[in-house]
């Protein structure tokens, strides 16, 4: 196989952090990727065990959530097994003890003969593409720095000021996310209404704009169910008829009467009684 390899001990074994997966996954990738000799990169002297990287590119490298990469080096951080320094676009991250971790110091007789043999293939490689083995080097760099923006966009929502107004935002319900969640969840409400008034309010919760239709909805429901509650627990109204005696109107119908005889008796002096 072309390539370095690195040496892994076994007091690794007894390490606080070797059943814990991801820790010990990351610091062995760690181990694999680190410098193993001094480049410059962007005005930076990238050491022997470090390395420029980011918390997507580790993500994808490794089939770990950014979440749990996070974790994980916090960890590795504590322990001080690495330390990590963060810039605008990528983070620098070095291995504290990579010189031991990688060092000749406990290798028996055998052991330094076959690393001499391996090493030797290796530099002989090393020496016939010296140029290729920086170039690999400078472009396992280059890879990372591709996921910088992805790192500064992980920064930055991780932020306070980005989750408040991520929190902020608001989209209003379309007629059939109300439906559906009102049959999901039991509630009765008339959902043209519920729109209607909303949407002419602006998405206005009193002097508020609207942050989860979903608790407004909820709310809107448990109005009208206590509407209803108190409508039927009100007593009917008692309607009491009045009651009126019927009027005798015998007195006016013979006033009427007289009047028209004494019209005529009238009438009949002036024309002589003629008609």
């Amino acid at each position: 196989m072309a390539g370095r390899f690195i040496k892994l001990y076994d007091k690794l074994l007894s390490w606080e952090w070797y059943k814990n997966i991801n820790v010990k996954v990351l610091f062995i990738h760690l181990l694999l990727k680190a410098n193993y000799k001094d480049l410059s990169f962007e005005g930076h002297t990238i050491r022997r065990g470090q390395l420029v990287t980011s918390l997507p590119s580790l993500s994808a490298e490794l089939g770990l959530s950014t979440k749990q990469i996070r974790g994980s080096l916090e960890h590795l951080i504590s322990t001080g097994e690495l330390t990590s320094r963060s810039y605008p676009r990528y983070r620098i991250i070095t291995i504290v003890h990579y010189d031991e971790y990688q060092g000749n110091d406990s290798l028996t007789g055998s052991q330094r003969a076959g690393e001499r043999a391996v090493k030797g293939q290796a530099e002989g490689r090393l020496r016939a593409g010296s140029g290729q083995a920086e170039g690999s080097q400078r472009a396992a760099s280059i890879e990372y720095i591709e996921q910088v923006e992805q790192d500064r966009t992980d920064r930055k929502i991780d932020s306070p000021t980005e989750r408040g107004r991520t929190a902020q935002r608001f989209t209003p319900p379309s007629r059939d996310e109300i439906e559906i969640f009102c049959l999901e969840n039991g509630l009765k409400i008339d959902v043209d209404y519920f729109l209607d008034h909303y949407a002419a309010n602006g998405w206005m919760v009193g002097n508020s704009r609207m942050k989860d239709w979903k608790a407004t909805v909820r709310n809107w429901a448990r109005r009208d169910q206590k509407g209803e509650q108190r409508q039927a627990a009100r007593p009917a109204k008692q309607v009491i008829a009045q009651q009126y005696s019927q009027r005798d109107y015998s007195d006016v119908q013979r006033d009427v009467e007289d009047d028209w005889v004494r019209e005529m008796t009238e009438w009949k002096e002036k024309t002589g009684g003629a008609g």
